[in-house]
């Protein structure tokens, strides 16, 4: 819960690459589920740092599903 709370933090602030990182690395260290999630999210953040379209909607969707992960 503390790596996705930490990750959303800084997405909210912002720092997208950080959050991005952050994601690609706990993804490293989950269950496999777990890992997927992670990594859909750091992939969703990349395509929003490079400017790809629907990447907002990519990053929101990987969040929720993260979120109702952890609920």
């Amino acid at each position: 819960m503390q790596a996705f709370a930490g990750v959303l933090r800084l997405y909210i602030e912002g720092k997208i690459e950080e959050a991005a990182e952050i994601a690609e690395n706990v993804a490293k260290e989950c269950s496999k589920l777990l890992s997927r999630l992670f990594r859909e999210l750091a992939e969703a953040l990349r395509d929003e740092i490079s400017g790809k379209p629907n990447a907002k909607d990519k990053v929101r969707k990987a969040f929720l599903k993260l979120f109702y992960y952890h609920v």
